[in-house]
């Protein structure tokens, strides 16, 4: 019975974790994705303890990447332990979530309970599962390419689609590590019924068109690598004869969907392409766009890349902590960064997934990671010299699939339902002949505490993780609330709400900081009532930090409710100003953080020092508008006329149509100021 059930949580684990969002919660699709990973977790650990009592028996299962895997496991532990954000490093960093210690111990109980609660004539309904769900999450894909959500999207979902998944990168990693599935069952040697393998043709299409769709070059070249790993394999192992011919169609068929739709470097030449060129209107030429100097992620790799191994070698051992790269970049954020077109973006993973391990685990993390890779492709390998030449099973279509997300993961990150693939494919292939399980010494004794202390932990469980769901609900109901000023006491009812909920949580104490500052400021003319959310707001600014400080949004925020409680309390003005200095140290090249430093000393009449900060905010990046135009209007008000006219000439320069700039300029011209 329990063994049943564990089979069924895993069927509808595989179906719905990549299909999972609402709209509801502060994140849409990992969210979601990963309060199910907990809840399908919880569940299927809890059936097989009790399966283990009712037996009687110690249920467990040994393979080849066990010891690998539970070592890992101990290296993020110790990541976590020295962590320079222990609450990121368990829970994940908020938004992201995948990742921290929590998700990686659930994975690695998945794996446990997979290949002990399975034998190898059931993996057949693991394989359907997922590709229901691949299925699924393709034909979505295919339709927000011909634009049944456009309107839903900021994003041109259109040109890239993301599904259900939430980016294009994201879904790319999905389908190229399940396209081979449905090829392996076709290639079986047990008959199978035409209309099975019509379905299977179309299944195969369906997830490849999804994966052409997103447009990722790192999930067709991890599909490109996966195809040659599964055909060697499988022509290898496998009588030839009958097996070419699928080799060919198979081909035949990527070939005229890549040929109908492109590739992202052959998508001019694609048939879509032209015949949309061919039925345009051909209208007089509008005036060109503004040249927009968009970085190439190419390039933006790269230098976080190198920031990242700069990281680790600041922090050879253990590293800064599991998923602490957002906070931890910007000590060693390379300058080039301010270039880029995505120059002030926060960056919270490395997009590799080794360096990011390297950055945030040490050398012992990468080391073991790299462990655990090696040890389960050489694993895999093996069990495929083990395979019949007449019957090489599922085997080459996991090593293809495995291999895939290896791949996408240099370019990357791994996501819930990507890195759940990379724990749980294994498994399909490593599972073992024969078991040996073994009995209990006392289970008369054992039982009833076992039961008990079992029903009462899941149970707990479940309790907290309702908690976590709903406090993300009223987060994102604060969150929503806040962008009406008028709304501004129903976001503090949600936000209070949601820490009674989850009060370890930092970005609500955050957000209970801010909302609170803008209360006491609404209400200035009750100084009572206003002190009392004035104090609210900074036990709740002090209390973020607390638990988080490193994080420069955080950093950030506090000297946000500072300033603007320096409107009521001007003594507030010098602790912002001092929040923004130890922002500044954290992230030395960062010049928006010190162009904001010499706003502050502006307003508190520093002239000099923000003269300072705003010049030192140039050399880092000399193209930055704000402090040339800060610059300008200092040394105006002083009275050095022609330094502000450079200044805003320098703006113009780079953006002619600056209104404050040409305003200016205009008002010295009339008055004859000399450049």
């Amino acid at each position: 019975m329990f063994q049943r059930a564990i089979r069924i949580c895993f069927i509808l684990l595989f179906l719905l974790l990549p299909l999972v969002l609402t709209p509801v919660n502060s994140e849409l699709f990992e969210f979601n994705k990963v309060v199910l990973l907990y809840a399908s977790t919880t569940l299927i650990t809890t059936l097989w303890l009790l399966r283990m009592l009712k037996e009687k028996t110690l249920i467990y299962t040994g393979t080849p990447i066990q010891l690998p895997l539970l070592i890992f496991l101990g290296a993020q532990f110790l990541a976590t332990i020295f962590s320079i954000d222990p609450h990121t490093s368990v829970f994940g960093y908020y938004s992201r979530f995948n990742g921290g210690l929590l998700t990686s111990l659930c994975y690695t109980l998945l794996y446990f309970a997979y290949v002990a609660n399975h034998t190898r004539n059931q993996i057949k309904t693991s394989v359907i599962s997922i590709l229901t769900s691949a299925s699924l999450v393709s034909l979505y894909a295919v339709a927000q390419h011909f634009g049944i959500d456009a309107h839903l999207w900021v994003q041109d979902v259109k040109s890239r689609v993301f599904s259900t998944l939430g980016q294009p990168n994201w879904l790319a990693a999905f389908t190229a590590a399940v396209i081979f599935l449905p090829l392996s069952l076709l290639l079986q040697s047990k008959p199978t019924p035409k209309p099975v393998k019509i379905l299977l043709w179309l299944v195969a299409a369906t997830v490849f068109l999804g994966l052409l769709f997103t447009k990722s070059r790192s999930g067709l070249l991890g599909f490109w690598v996966a195809d040659m790993v599964f055909w060697l394999s499988y022509l290898r192992l496998s009588n030839p004869s009958g097996k070419l011919k699928m080799f060919f169609f198979s081909h035949l068929l990527f070939a005229i969907l890549i040929i109908s739709f492109g590739t992202p470097w052959t998508q001019n030449f694609s048939l879509e392409h032209l015949l949309k060129s061919s039925s345009q209107i051909q209208l007089p030429s509008p005036a060109p766009a503004p040249y927009l100097n968009i970085s190439e992620s190419a390039d933006i790799r790269k230098i976080v890349w190198k920031g990242a191994f700069r990281l680790w070698q600041k922090k050879p051992l253990l590293g800064t902590g599991l998923e602490t790269f957002a906070y931890s970049y910007y000590w060693v954020r390379p300058i080039e960064h301010n270039q880029l077109s995505e120059w002030d973006f926060v960056y919270n993973k490395a997009h590799n997934q080794y360096l990011n391990y390297a950055a945030t685990t040490g050398t012992a993390g990468i080391g073991l990671y790299l462990v655990l890779i090696i040890t389960t492709g050489l694993a895999l390998i093996k069990n495929l010299n083990t395979k019949t030449k007449e019957d090489p099973g599922l085997a080459p279509a996991v090593l293809a699939g495995w291999v895939s997300i290896l791949v996408t993961n240099f370019f990357g990150f791994s996501v819930v339902p990507v890195d759940t693939l990379f724990y749980l494919l294994p498994a399909f292939s490593l599972l073992p002949i024969t078991r040996n399980h073994k009995k209990f010494a006392n289970p008369s004794k054992l039982r009833p505490v076992g039961l008990a202390i079992t029903l009462i932990l899941s149970a707990y469980f479940f309790f907290l993780l309702g908690r976590y769901w709903l406090g993300d609900y009223h987060f994102a109901l604060s969150n929503k609330a806040y962008k009406d000023p008028d709304l501004l006491k129903d976001s503090f009812s949600h936000i209070r709400t949601a820490l009674s909920l989850n009060p370890v949580e930092p970005a609500y104490t955050d957000q209970l900081s801010v909302v609170s500052a803008d209360l006491a400021l609404s209400i200035k003319d009750n100084a009572t009532v206003s002190g009392q959310f004035k104090d609210l707001s900074l036990l709740a600014s002090e209390r973020t930090v607390q638990i988080s400080p490193y994080n420069l949004i955080f950093l950030k925020s506090r000297t946000k409710v500072l300033f603007s409680l320096s409107e009521i309390y001007p003594e507030y003005l010098s602790q912002a100003i001092d929040t923004l200095v130890q922002a500044t140290k954290l992230a030395p090249t960062d010049p928006k953080l010190l162009y904001n430093l010499g706003l502050l000393k502006s307003r508190a009449d520093k002239k000099s020092d923000a003269i300072a900060d705003f010049k030192k905010a140039l050399d880092l990046k000399p193209d930055y508008q704000d402090p040339l135009l800060a610059l300008g209007l200092v040394y105006e008000e002083q009275g050095q006329y022609k330094t502000a006219v450079d200044y805003y000439t320098k703006l113009l320069s780079l953006n002619p149509n600056h209104q404050i700039a040409l305003t200016k300029m205009e008002l010295l011209e009339k008055q004859k100021i000399k450049k």
